[in-house]
C-alpha cells in the first residue's frame, strides 16, 4: 500500500471524526450542518484520491479521481457558504444557487471528460499525475478555485475586522491564516509548478491542504469551537451545590442541570436539555421582563420566586440569577441557582393542597390578581375563583388576609 494511501486515510478518519463530533453535538443547528457537509466533501476527496495512490489500473484509478475530484470541487462553495453563516452574514436561496452551480457545472464536466489529468506516469514506486493544460476546462477550474479562494478569504477577513467578541476574533484569525495559508501553498505546488513541468511536489501540496484540518480540529478541542463543548462551567462545580442548578445559554435554553442533595425534586433532568427554561418554570410577567432586562445588560444580578413545574412536580423556590462569561470574557449564558422552600411540602402535605391549588396560592399572595394569575397559568379567572374557593376551605379561612398570614407561617412567601 502506498504511503500516500495511508496518510489520506488518516486524514480521511480526522474529517470523520470532527463531522460526526459536530452533528452529534447539534444536528438542528445550520452551522453544524454545513460543517459536517464541509467534512463529507473531504471525505469524499481525501479517501477516494488516497486509494488511487494504490492502484494498478488506469480505468479504475481515472474513476476514483473522478469521484474524489467532485467533493474537492464542492468543497469550495460548502466552505465559502459556512465562512458566511459563521460571520452571520445572511444569504437568500437564489444567491446559494449561484454559489453551487459552478461546483456543478465543473463535476458534470469532468465527469465527461476528466479535463484535469491527462496522463499518469510512474516514479520511485508512486504515480505522478500529468495535469491537463491544453483543455480549456483546466482554467475554468483553476479561476473556479481563485474566486471562491478570495471571496471566503475576504468573508473570514472582514468577520475578523468587525466581529468585537474575542472568542470570534481568534476564531476569525486563526481560520483566515490556516485557510490563506494551506490554499496558497497547495494552489502553487499542485497547479502552478506543474505549468512548468515541475510535479514531485504534488502531494506534498495535497498534504498543506490537509493542514486545513488541523487548524479546525484545533479550534474544536482548543476553543470549543462553534460550542461543540457546552460546558460554561466545570462539572465538579456544580455537583457540589446542593440547590437546584440550571446552565442557560444565550437564549434561555437549558444546557446543563444539576440537582443537589437537598432538592426533594425527582423529575429528570436529562430530558429539560436543549428546552426552553420557560418550559419548566410557571412564567409571569416580572420574571419574563427580568431575565430580558438581565440578557440585555440592563440589569444586574437578582433573586426571585420560582416555581418549578415538570410533569406531575411542583416546587416553590427563591432563585438567584445572574449572567456568565466565557475565559475569552464574552457572555456566554446565563446561571439559575433555585433553592428550594422547604416547609412548603410540610403545607401541601397537612392540608391537602394540590400543586395548582399551590400554584396559585403562591400567585395570589405575591400579590397578583385573577386576571393576571389566569393569563399566567392559561385559565379563565373563574377557574383561578374556585381553586381559591377550594383552598379557603381546605384551609378553614374565609379571605385573602387569613390566606397572607398561613403563607407567612409556612414561609410561602418566597
Amino acid at each position: 500500500m502506498s504511503k500516500y494511501t495511508i496518510i489520506s486515510f488518516a486524514i480521511t478518519c480526522l474529517w470523520c471524526y470532527l463531522g460526526f463530533k459536530t452533528l452529534a453535538a447539534d444536528y438542528r443547528n445550520r452551522m453544524n450542518v454545513l460543517f459536517s457537509l464541509l467534512c463529507l466533501s473531504m471525505v469524499i476527496w481525501t479517501f477516494f484520491v488516497g486509494i488511487s495512490y494504490s492502484l494498478s489500473d488506469m480505468h479504475v484509478i481515472r474513476l476514483y479521481l473522478k469521484i474524489g475530484y467532485t467533493g474537492a470541487f464542492f468543497f469550495y462553495p460548502v466552505n465559502f457558504h459556512f465562512f458566511l453563516i459563521l460571520s452571520k452574514k445572511r444569504i437568500k436561496r437564489l444567491r446559494l444557487l449561484v454559489v453551487y452551480l459552478p461546483a456543478l457545472i465543473i463535476s458534470v464536466a469532468n465527469f465527461q471528460m476528466f479535463f484535469i489529468f491527462r496522463d499518469f506516469i510512474r516514479r520511485d514506486g508512486e504515480w505522478l499525475a500529468l495535469l491537463d493544460y491544453d483543455n480549456v476546462w483546466m482554467y475554468v477550474y483553476i479561476l473556479f478555485i481563485l474566486a471562491y479562494f478570495i471571496a471566503t478569504f475576504l468573508v473570514a477577513l472582514k468577520w475578523h475586522l468587525h466581529t468585537k467578541i474575542r472568542k470570534e476574533k481568534i476564531h476569525s484569525l486563526i481560520l483566515t491564516f490556516f485557510y490563506f495559508f494551506t490554499t496558497a501553498v497547495c494552489f502553487v505546488l499542485t497547479l502552478v509548478l506543474p505549468f512548468f513541468g515541475i510535479v514531485k511536489f504534488q502531494f506534498a501540496g495535497i498534504i498543506f491542504f490537509y493542514m486545513y484540518v488541523l487548524g479546525l480540529f484545533f479550534l474544536v478541542s482548543r476553543y470549543r469551537f462553534m460550542n461543540l463543548e457546552k460546558t460554561l462551567m466545570a462539572d465538579e462545580i456544580i455537583a457540589n451545590i446542593s440547590d437546584l442548578v440550571f446552565i442557560l445559554d444565550l437564549d434561555l435554553s437549558i444546557i446543563r442541570a444539576h440537582r443537589g442533595g437537598d432538592i426533594s425534586f425527582n423529575a429528570s433532568l436529562e430530558k429539560m436539555l436543549n428546552t426552553s427554561y420557560f418550559d419548566v418554570v410557571s412564567v409571569n410577567d416580572e420574571l419574563r421582563e427580568k431575565l430580558t432586562a438581565l440578557a440585555d445588560g440592563r440589569m444586574g444580578d437578582f433573586t426571585m420566586p420560582v416555581n418549578y413545574r415538570i410533569g406531575q412536580e411542583y416546587i416553590v423556590t427563591k432563585t438567584h440569577f445572574s449572567r456568565i462569561k466565557d475565559r475569552f470574557g464574552d457572555w456566554a449564558g446565563f446561571i439559575a441557582i433555585s433553592h428550594e422552600v422547604k416547609a412548603i411540602g410540610d403545607f401541601q402535605q397537612k392540608f391537602k393542597i394540590t400543586n395548582r391549588e399551590l400554584e396559585i396560592i403562591v400567585m395570589s399572595v405575591s400579590g397578583m390578581s385573577y386576571r393576571e394569575i389566569s393569563s399566567s397559568l392559561s385559565i379563565s379567572e373563574r377557574t383561578v375563583e374556585r381553586h381559591l374557593t377550594n383552598v379557603y376551605n381546605k384551609l378553614g379561612i374565609a379571605n385573602k388576609i387569613d390566606l397572607y398570614r398561613i403563607a407567612g407561617e409556612y414561609n410561602i412567601r418566597v
